[in-house]
């Protein structure tokens, strides 16, 4: 048979084998799913697009109660205030929210609605997501801000540090500092004198700031923590609770100014 015949023949077949053979080229690969997110502990690098799936890491804040360097118990008797009076406390609490950590480069990572209501029967407490990095300063507020300050206990759900009706007051709102006791005023061994101490307003609002070193880059919590110590003899250093054993921000603003400084003092970093 002449090669031209027999190329006539084929040619249709080759042509089918090319057209089989173009379609089943490659298909271009799928795109790589995963945390794109560098501030997350699950960060893929090699992801190109979000599955929405990334973690960050808690922050925790522990507080420390003592009176003069030795542990602070409920109902132990100590010498508190400008008198030293044998004072006994049965409450002490405290609210602290906006927390904020900045790294060196002076970036801020806002733990964004942060809240703690705080009392020396839990050290521990999960203020919230932060972002991986190097941290060198903590920031937050002692007290409740303007904004949250205005509403109701009711307006925030059960379990919420500012669902607490123990903590409010109609006329002054979110109570920043409270305390219960009793103090023997006259140095006869008998505790006749309620104390209490409510510290309210947003003109006792304060701002606390430590210098810190934090690591943060996964979800060990030690490495992610920053522990206050709380001086209890500083919150009335400069009282005298012989005859200021009640303060209240509504009947003495200035008074109540003087103890949430010295609460405040009584601040440190450990």
């Amino acid at each position: 048979m002449p090669k031209f015949k027999l190329i006539h023949l084929l040619l249709p077949f080759l042509l089918l084998a090319l057209t089989i053979l173009s379609s089943c080229k490659e298909e271009d690969p799928l795109p790589v799913l995963g945390c794109t997110d560098t501030g997350a502990v699950n960060f893929d690098a090699n992801a190109e697009i979000s599955d929405g799936n990334c973690v960050y890491p808690d922050f925790q804040v522990n507080f420390n109660y003592h009176v003069n360097r030795q542990p602070f118990h409920f109902d132990s008797v100590y010498l508190l205030g400008s008198g030293n009076h044998w004072v006994k406390l049965s409450v002490v609490k405290f609210y602290t929210s906006n927390y904020e950590l900045e790294s060196e480069t002076g970036t801020s990572t806002s733990l964004s609605n942060s809240v703690v209501l705080s009392s020396p029967g839990t050290r521990s407490y999960k203020v919230g997501k932060t972002r991986v990095g190097d941290y060198n300063r903590l920031t937050f507020n002692v007290g409740i801000d303007a904004n949250n300050n205005t509403r109701l206990p009711s307006d925030f759900p059960v379990g919420h540090p500012l669902n607490s009706s123990e903590m409010y007051n109609p006329a002054q709102g979110f109570l920043f500092v409270k305390v219960r006791g009793v103090v023997d005023t006259d140095f006869d061994g008998l505790f006749s004198y309620p104390v209490e101490l409510d510290l309210g307003m947003i003109d006792l609002l304060r701002t606390q700031s430590f210098d810190v070193d934090l690591d943060i880059k996964d979800q060990d919590i030690k490495n992610n923590e920053v522990t206050i110590n709380i001086d209890m003899a500083k919150l009335f250093e400069s009282i005298d609770l012989s005859v200021d054993y009640s303060i209240n921000y509504l009947d003495n603003p200035s008074l109540a100014d003087k103890a949430m400084n010295d609460f405040i003092a009584g601040m440190s970093k450990e």
